[in-house]
């Protein structure tokens, strides 16, 4: 049949081709051809369709992913409900597939999303390799604090302790009340451990609701709690920058000020006694053993900070405030048994003293421009070891006295595109009346190159001069370099 019909379209042409005379209106295919090209187009449309409603679906779906997340983040640090889902109308046969996220999802660099109803829980991990290379040793190897005061020993060490777990959980709703929960995990024991462990360093609940926040667990300090942009997770302790982690139970106010800034006023009830050092008490050694407890009651901290205009989005992805400002302080008591006995536990005696701690810091934050920014901290007070101050040292061994402290760091930092950051700064902890063979001064001179190659590979070089006092020893000086390698999963 089709050759019937192709003959009887073409038989009253062929005269016309034989003489070399069609005009080019007849020049076109025949209809069977252009038939088959016209349905082979259609088909690739109809494919070139398909593939893009898939690829909107994807990108719907993303979409109400990061604004699912973003939602319960908002919602986390306002205090406030979050928003109920709009009412949406029953699918029909011809309507699209449904942009709904699934119940899990996975963002490089970020980790993963589990939803369910108004449920959020976000888990990740980094796996962080940090070399450190030094003209002299420094304590400890994994974490440079402090120069040994031993002569000149060239060392070279290689870790990956400071690689991190972590979870965040928002729930839903309860009244006016939204709980959530965080948790922190790491693979260093504490901060002056040289093995490996798995150790929560925060762990807390908490409920929010209206710019009101409580939270209870183990939570970063109050207390002087910002931080400098140096690669190891010590943040120059010990050499300027006060604060660890401990259990605690707080109470936070958050209010709108006017041009998109807000004041957070905060207040905590806290152990004395920082987990983020280790228990030295050895009872092989017991009568050279000065033992530090708490006095029977928590210590109180507080802070209250203001940052001034809205967050704007800076180079690097930041969102920063043009200024931000906070004053912080901490008070409480210290037991000191200092000479133990091997007689004490039987006739219930032993030299003890009580010492006050306190302390008072002023942190900020200036944005300059969208590239540069320039933070700090200031801080002083007493008997503050257990805060990675005062060189570690809380007392005077010889006397049992408070050792007074004060010090303070500073940065500039600079994001020269969205994936390259140079950061360099200075840090200081100075510490009197520590005693013989006491440690007077520690500071840090600091400056690094921190590269974001994407959104789960990030690259670093740090190098790091360090200079330690000893009462007794005098001035020990070391020079660290520092390379990163993270993988952010």
């Amino acid at each position: 049949m089709v050759g019937a019909v192709v003959r009887g379209l073409v038989g009253p042409l062929l005269p016309l081709l034989l003489a070399g005379s069609i005009g080019p209106a007849l020049a076109e295919p025949a209809p069977l051809e252009q038939l088959e090209r016209l349905e082979r187009e259609l088909e690739a449309s109809r494919q070139r369709l398909a593939e893009q409603q898939s690829r909107i679906q994807a990108e719907l779906a993303d979409q109400q992913r990061l604004a699912d997340e973003l939602a319960a983040l908002r919602a986390r640090i306002t205090g406030s409900p979050l928003p109920e889902a709009p009412a949406t109308a029953p699918a029909t046969a011809s309507a699209p597939a449904s942009g709904a996220p699934p119940a899990v999802s996975y963002t490089p660099g970020a980790g993963f999303s589990l939803r369910s109803g108004d449920s959020l829980l976000r888990i990740w991990a980094e796996a962080k390799l940090l070399g450190f290379s030094s003209n002299r040793y420094v304590f400890n190897p994994g974490q440079p604090l402090v120069v040994g005061p031993k002569d000149p020993d060239p060392s070279y060490d290689l870790t990956a302790q400071q690689s991190t777990v972590g979870a965040a959980f928002q729930g839903p709703r309860w009244g006016s009340w939204t709980p959530g929960a965080y948790a922190l995990f790491t693979l260093q024991d504490n901060i002056l451990a040289e093995g490996y462990g798995f150790t929560p360093v925060v762990f807390y609940g908490d409920l929010s609701s209206s710019g009101w926040r409580i939270a209870a667990g183990q939570q970063f300090d109050l207390f002087a709690p910002r931080d400098p942009d140096n690669l190891p997770s010590g943040k120059l302790a010990t050499t300027g920058n006060p604060g660890a982690y401990r259990p605690q139970l707080r109470l936070e106010r958050r209010d709108a000020l006017g041009s998109g800034g807000e004041s957070l006023l905060q207040l905590g009830l806290s152990s004395p006694i920082t987990t983020a050092l280790p228990n030295s008490f050895d009872f092989d050694r017991l009568p050279e053993q000065k033992l530090v407890e708490d006095n029977g009651w928590p210590n109180v901290e507080g802070r209250l900070s203001f940052g001034f205009g809205a967050p704007a989005e800076r180079a690097g992805g930041r969102q920063l405030r043009p200024l931000e400002l906070g004053v912080s302080g901490v008070v409480g008591q210290l037991r000191v048994f200092d000479k133990i006995r091997l007689t004490d536990p039987i006739t219930l005696k032993a030299d003890r003293s009580v010492v006050n701690v306190w302390g008072a810091a002023l942190d900020g934050r200036l944005a300059l421009g969208r590239h540069l920014s320039l933070s700090g901290e200031l801080y002083s007070g007493q008997a503050l070891g257990e805060y990675m101050a005062g060189i570690l040292q809380t007392f005077n061994r010889r006397t049992n006295q408070a050792v007074p402290t004060s010090g303070g760091w500073a940065q500039l930092g600079a994001a020269i595109n969205d994936q390259l950051r140079v950061n360099a700064g200075y840090g200081i902890d100075t510490a009197d009346d520590t005693g013989r063979f006491g440690l007077t001064l520690n500071s840090t001179a600091f400056a690094n190159l921190i590269w974001d190659v994407n959104p789960w590979l990030q690259l670093g070089l740090e190098a790091n001069y360090k200079l330690t006092n000893y009462d007794r020893f005098g001035d020990k000086d070391a020079w660290v370099v520092i390379s990163q390698l993270l993988l952010k999963l």
